[in-house]
């Protein structure tokens, strides 16, 4: 990640947070807080926010970080759809008090402050456009100017087809729940099978978003075999671990999409995309949420995700009809570095060795498109059309150099859901827990461990109980015999005996064999 919003429905954050950034790199979109609501504009309340945006400017505007001010989130959009039922005869009234309170006292601020750094009067907002209109845009989600929110809990977000092809996505998302052992923290023990079931008091008391969890199951049946009674607590954490592989899924899916339209100009002028936030990134309490660490700072699957479809070299296949395409996305700053060489490998889920490999090659600063292809023709080779072997099969896509290093994370693709694959069941082992060793990526230990399976096994997850942290790889697929060389990252104390103990691993179509 290059750029952190700070949303504002949240919190300013601390000194740390800027200084931390400034050293990483990192850029802060920084919203002043105001966020999905109509606000006051009496003179008591002006004078407030005027102190609140000087204060908060002259604290932070002098990190390199802070590259962006916007003054509110969605309230443009939510004045204009009517969200809160301001359309009708004050509407006007509405409209004079939005433009004095984000443009006559936030921005009149910011500018009277002296500050070098852009200003968004909200988001999503269309820039010049919304200012031309008053500040009003007629269609704040417009795909052509500005930046967008984009939420779908119906259509297929496995498929890209159905994001916007906007010019900066500054905010998308799909939920999740946590683990059950974060969750275990807002319960007890005596009440933890009751509580941690979808349909208990607890579960809907923590789901703020109306019709969260059916959407989420819904969106699990899409693509996922959901158990018939998912509402049980037996079933908590199978749907758990179902809606995460959802939301990494369809936020891989969206970001990808943005970023290989970075690339795209449409006939009606959309694309040149230059931001991908997904929301969010982490959590305020032990809830379903669309966050990607959860409250305990676990990491989800979306998490892991991340790494990948973030890195600054990925290759990204992605499916039109039966036409694959597969593009080479790189926000390296030098160009030069010899030729990339695409290897695909298709793979039933009975056996290691790839049924069909091909190997092209893209050259840096050409065009992002490395290849495309009839999906069926790549079938054929390996021997997945026929209707009980077509959709048991799994193309991995690989960057390597002209020497055969790799380059980037491994991407895949399902020539169909998951659900509709005729999958062996994969018999998943863990040896070799040692440790503690040097601690990597902030932490003070580490713990090592191998994990091997009998046949390639889909969205593998491992989990370490109660036990804080964190593990290199998560919500991967094993596509080799050789073991997974794994390590366990956290700050407590403990031993690998504890970790060993703990430990549960699973897939798709798998699960831990007996120690």
């Amino acid at each position: 990640m290059n750029m952190l919003r700070v949303w504002g429905g949240g919190v300013y954050e601390s000194d740390t947070f800027y200084r931390l950034a400034d050293e990483l790199g990192i850029m802060v979109w920084q919203d002043f807080m105001f966020a999905c609501a109509m606000y006051p504009v009496g003179d008591d309340f002006l004078r407030s926010v005027d102190a609140e945006v000087r204060q908060q400017h002259r604290r932070l505007s002098h990190h390199p970080s802070v590259v962006l001010w916007a003054g509110n989130n969605e309230n443009e959009a939510a004045l204009r759809g009517n969200w809160y039922q301001t359309r009708g005869p004050l509407f006007e009234r509405y409209h004079r008090d939005y433009v004095k309170l984000y443009v006559d006292t936030v921005r009149a601020a910011v500018r009277d402050e002296g500050s070098a750094v852009p200003f968004a009067v909200s988001s999503p907002s269309n820039g010049a456009e919304s200012e031309a209109e008053d500040f009003l845009a007629k269609n704040p989600y417009s795909s052509l100017f500005g930046d967008d929110h984009h939420y779908d809990y119906v259509s297929d977000a496995w498929n890209p087809a159905v994001f916007h092809n906007t010019r900066f996505g500054s905010e998308y998302g799909f939920m999740s729940w946590p683990s059950r052992h974060t969750m275990a923290a807002a319960t007890d023990a005596e009440h933890a099978d009751e509580d941690l079931a979808l349909g208990s008091r607890l579960a809907e008391h923590r789901q703020h978003h109306p019709g969260g969890n059916a959407e989420m199951a819904l969106q699990i049946l899409q693509h996922l075999p959901l158990p018939t009674h998912f509402n049980d607590s037996e079933h908590f954490d199978t749907f758990a671990y179902l809606s995460q592989i959802y939301q990494a899924m369809a936020t891989k899916s969206e970001t990808e999409f943005l970023r290989r339209s970075r690339y795209l100009l449409s006939p009606r002028g959309e694309g040149r995309t230059m931001g991908a936030l997904y929301w969010q990134l982490n959590d305020v309490w032990q809830a379903p949420s669309w966050a990607s660490i959860d409250f305990a700072g676990r990491w989800k699957m979306l998490h892991h995700y991340a790494v990948d479809f973030l890195a600054p070299l990925i290759v990204s296949p992605h499916l039109e009809g039966d036409t694959l395409h597969v593009d080479v996305i790189s926000d390296a700053v030098d160009p030069d570095g010899g030729a990339v060489l695409v290897r695909t490998d298709v793979f039933a889920m009975d056996s290691f060795a790839p049924r069909s490999q091909r190997l092209d090659a893209w050259s840096r600063g050409s065009s992002p498109r490395a290849y495309s292809a009839p999906l069926r023709s790549l079938l054929d080779q390996a021997g997945c059309s026929s209707s009980a072997a077509r959709w048991a099969c799994l193309i991995r896509f690989r960057l390597l150099s002209e020497n055969n290093t790799v380059l980037a994370p491994d991407n895949f693709l399902f020539p169909r859901s998951p659900r509709d694959h005729a999958m062996p069941t994969a018999r998943l082992q863990v040896s070799d827990v040692r440790g503690p060793l040097n601690g990597t990526a902030h932490q003070r230990r580490d713990f090592s461990l191998r994990l091997s399976a009998s046949s390639p096994a889909a969205f593998v997850w491992l989990e370490a109980g109660p036990l804080r942290g964190r593990f290199s790889r998560n919500g991967f697929h094993v596509t080799e015999a050789a073991p997974a060389e794994l390590r366990f990252h956290t700050d407590e104390d403990t031993t690998a005996a504890e970790l060993a103990r703990h430990l549960s691993v699973r897939a798709l179509n798998g699960a831990l064999a007996s120690r």
